[in-house]
């Protein structure tokens, strides 16, 4: 019989130990002195398209010229409620800041309503002006010495200065970002680490595997660290892999420590029970991972940043992951041998086996089975109940106003919106590709200028800027809308199928539309575009995988039905609590009118990843049983039997660690966290304790049909021994 691959790994490793753990130990090292050194440049806040929508060609248009000074991505604020803009002492006010605001390195261009005259910078009231201020996006982490400049001169003789824009935002993005994950790590490792020594009964099996999800987080953030060299990485990616990997490292270092444990304790040595454990739970590992990653791989199909990045990134915190458990943590075993059992938990019992025909989830299981019909259909309603609110959903982007008190950017965006425009901070910008000074050209620019002034959703438009070369030209329309509202983007619509076609048609010059609003509705239309074929992709892979792995069809199609289920309930209870505010509350969430725009694509491939754990481990002890006795019945009950302690510790794990991030300021990746930690909850309460065990019953023997035409696919036995032949049909 051919022996797997992850057995003689595992053997290979533990005969030579301190090798794998040194080279281990050196890696480490590496990943922490690569992380402290480039981390910092390989991450960032913006959004980049991969392809070439019109407000990245836009863009670029601008920031290949001279007019890249006039794009004016940040605003200062100045008010005194006793003087107007007209009194002697407000213009020295202001003049006096714009000197020392371009005196900043990170400053291309700073004016003022007194160089300009432009009326649109001064409020109804007189009382309030701005000074737009052009940052370069490679110099917006420079933007903390003109909040320094506000900060210091905010509040004296009676002037209030604010400070907001695409540059600050990121700046506070980045500094809450830094909270949550903080918080997010602090309350995650902690409840993992109390889970982890209920489940294992002693401190060194519980602390092991926390160290070893730490050193998987470190070396993937070297990793990220010298890719984001070339290309750089959203800025939630540190966020994700540190969720990823302390979710899916501590799961599988459990799984392989139990079945270590459970192998000693049935008699065998410790290699005979290291070479056990990789023969079973290091192969589950194994296919398991793949499942996550085969689910990840379809978010690099969306030409994007954040899908992109996001997915590299957590595709390669759980690789190093399966790579450690196949290596790195047999090594570990070996070393400590029964010292993994050291340091006791009183009360708590280290038995792993013993609850497999008597326990509580053997009980529901009994139930379950003796009511499969009534058990499948209730709990399916249950769920489609569950999913129901997503036919209500909102999706979007959260923006400024979703930022917690206290910011720079949110308090200077309140004072946008009340004394001006509230997209004021945040235009609209049309960029002319050509000679803009043309008859023609000048005809249709000034004829686009009045159709801006016309429409509601849009302040007066600034005056036609032109490169030097005369080879672009630039108009600035401020939204009357927050910028990331469904009204601005209804408004970059009327812009660009309507204004713009009305006034170019005819003419020699291409136009384009950019500017974060622009932005936004390129993305949202390039999600719709790549949703399908994502979608598509992970479910054709998925099954593929699993039916290699169970050489069974049924089990395969079985999976991909019940993990939806779950995944779609988990999407209704995130819009039942964010969007209706229902229970949000108790959670602590604020209710905001959307859900992140790219969190239910992104939720989807990560939960049918994380979700086929669970259906590999459970599925895999029930086809090693059914191996044994043939008998499909007490398979299942045995399954569900001796995985249920580990399947509801590690999924307790994991709604842990997604909670403690669910739990932070950032509204996207709060409801990514909250999304997550309720889809395992259910998948794990439910899916595999009822669902399951209901659909396998009912289904009998058909549940390991493989059809005559795939009887050529490799035997990839996950656990037990090999079955043998595949059955010709479904029942005996």
């Amino acid at each position: 019989m051919n022996i797997p691959l992850t057995q003689r790994l595992a053997v290979w490793s533990a005969r030579r130990p301190w090798v794998v753990v040194g080279a281990w130990a050196l890696t480490l090292v590496a990943g922490l002195a690569i992380t402290g050194a480039l981390l910092a440049s390989a991450i960032s806040t913006e959004i980049k398209f991969v392809s070439n929508p019109d407000s990245k060609t836009g863009t670029a248009l601008i920031d290949d010229t001279s007019l890249a000074g006039d794009n004016f991505t940040d605003t200062v604020t100045v008010s005194n409620p006793e003087l107007t803009v007209d009194d002697p002492e407000f213009q020295q006010r202001v003049e006096s800041l714009t000197s020392e605001i371009r005196s900043v390195e990170a400053v291309d261009a700073a004016t003022n309503f007194y160089e300009t005259d432009n009326q649109s910078f001064v409020s109804d009231s007189r009382n309030t002006t701005i000074i737009p201020m052009a940052i370069p996006i490679d110099l917006k982490d420079e933007v903390t010495e003109t909040l320094a400049i506000v900060e210091e001169a905010s509040n004296e003789n009676g002037f209030t200065l604010t400070h907001s824009g695409q540059a600050t935002l990121d700046h506070d993005f980045n500094e809450q970002s830094e909270k949550d994950l903080q918080r997010g790590e602090s309350i995650g490792i902690g409840v993992a680490l109390l889970i982890l020594l209920l489940v294992f009964g002693a401190v060194v099996a519980g602390v092991l595997p926390i160290i070893l999800a730490v050193i998987s987080i470190i070396i993937g953030l070297g990793i990220v660290s010298l890719l984001g060299q070339l290309a750089e990485f959203s800025f939630f990616v540190v966020n994700l892999m540190t969720m990823m990997g302390l979710a899916v490292g501590i799961d599988y270092s459990l799984f392989i420590v139990s079945r270590f444990r459970e192998e000693r304790e049935a008699g065998k040595d410790k290699l005979a029970a290291i070479e056990a454990a990789g023969g079973t739970a290091n192969k589950a590992v194994l296919f398991s991972g793949i499942t996550v990653v085969v689910s990840l791989a379809g978010l690099l199909l969306v030409p994007n940043t954040i899908f992109i990045s996001l997915g590299a990134g957590a595709i390669i915190v759980v690789i190093i992951t399966i790579l450690q458990a196949q290596t790195l943590l047999p090594a570990v075993l070996s070393i400590l041998g029964d010292g993994i059992n050291r340091l006791k938990v009183p009360f708590v019992s280290t038995q792993f086996g013993a609850d497999a025909e008597v326990g509580f989830f053997s009980g529901v299981a009994r139930r379950v089975q003796a009511h499969p019909v009534v058990s499948l259909v209730v709990t399916v309603l249950i769920l489609l109940a569950a999913a129901a609110p997503l036919l209500t959903i909102n999706t979007g982007f959260s923006g400024v106003s979703t930022l917690p008190d206290g910011f720079a950017s949110k308090e200077g965006f309140q004072v946008l919106a009340e004394e001006f425009d509230a997209g004021q901070s945040s235009p609209a910008q049309v960029v002319i590709e050509g000679d803009p000074t043309t008859p023609e050209a000048t005809a249709a620019v000034e004829q686009l200028r009045r159709a801006i002034a016309d429409d509601d959703g849009f302040g007066p438009p600034t005056a036609l800027a032109v490169s030097d070369d005369r080879t672009i030209g630039f108009v600035q329309a401020p939204l009357a809308f927050d910028p990331q509202t469904q009204d601005a983007y209804d408004a970059v619509g009327r812009l660009r199928d309507e204004a713009i076609p009305a006034a170019f048609t005819g003419t020699q010059v291409d136009v384009f539309v950019t500017g974060q609003t622009a932005e936004d509705v390129d993305f949202i239309e390039q999600l719709g575009a790549f949703t399908v074929p994502v979608i598509a992709l992970v479910l054709v892979l998925s099954v593929i995988l699993l039916t290699l792995a169970f050489r069974s069809i049924v089990i395969a199609i079985k999976s991909i039905f019940v993990t939806s289920l779950s995944v779609l309930a988990a999407y209704g209870i995130v819009v039942l609590v964010w969007q209706h505010g229902v229970g949000n509350e108790i959670f602590g969430f604020q209710q905001v009118e959307k859900i992140e725009v790219w969190i239910p694509l992104f939720l989807f491939a990560l939960l049918f990843g994380l979700s086929m754990d669970y259906q590999v481990f459970l599925v895999s002890r029930i086809q090693e049983r059914y191996s044994q006795t043939g008998d499909n019945d007490e398979a299942v009950r045995w399954g569900v039997g001796t995985t249920a302690r580990l399947i509801t510790g590690a999924a307790a794990i994991m709604v842990a660690v997604f909670g403690g991030f669910a739990l932070g300021e950032l509204v996207a990746l709060s409801q990514m966290g909250f999304g997550l930690a309720i889809a395992i909850a259910l998948d794990a309460l439910i899916i595999r304790t009822i669902l399951v065990p209901a659909a396998m019953t009912l289904l009998g023997d058909w549940n390991w049909y493989l059809p005559r035409w795939l009887e050529w696919l490799p035997d990839l036995k996950i656990e037990g021994e090999p079955l043998g032949k595949p059955q010709e049909v479904g029942p005996k």
